[in-house]
């Protein structure tokens, strides 16, 4: 495996990290779920690290594209692995929260929907706003629901 110190990721480059979990989702998790996603977090960490190297070639054969335009085919195919490594890395970041998915009480089954997004934390960075936020919707959906008729309401 290639370590990091040796591989160091571009500085401009801040999402070619390994996403971790956020600590207080983790802490709702049974034994068998961490153990399922710290598997699928190696593996991304494996695909990170992949793209880091893909990162660094590209941008030296950017560089040498400048002076031989016969590079060009070669950067444009290292831009198609990187958006394969990142299609990747989205799936995997999918799966841990379809793991996740079921520890969780139902009314919190929002925050692993797919089109939510994730920075280095699985959740992103403030999974307790995100839950707070379930939960105001929540009680205004019930507020809204109380104020129907009766033959309309639930």
């Amino acid at each position: 495996m290639i370590r990091d110190e040796k591989n160091p990721r571009p500085g401009n480059c801040e999402g070619l990290v390994t996403v971790k979990m956020n600590p207080l989702v983790m802490d709702a998790m049974s034994p068998a779920a961490k153990s399922n996603d710290r598997r699928l977090m190696y593996i991304n960490t494996s695909v990170v690290k992949a793209a880091t190297i893909v990162v660094k070639t590209v941008n030296k054969m950017s560089e040498m594209e400048l002076e031989n335009p016969v590079y060009k085919e070669f950067v444009d195919n290292c831009f198609s692995s990187l958006a394969l490594h990142g299609h990747a890395n989205r799936q995997i970041q999918w799966a841990r929260r379809d793991i996740v998915k079921p520890e969780l009480k139902d009314e919190y089954a929002n925050l692993c929907n797919h089109t939510l997004p994730y920075t280095s934390f699985l959740f992103g960075d403030d999974v307790s706003k995100a839950a707070k936020e379930i939960e105001d919707t929540a009680k205004n959906l019930k507020q809204d629901q109380s104020q129907l008729p009766w033959w309309l309401s639930r």
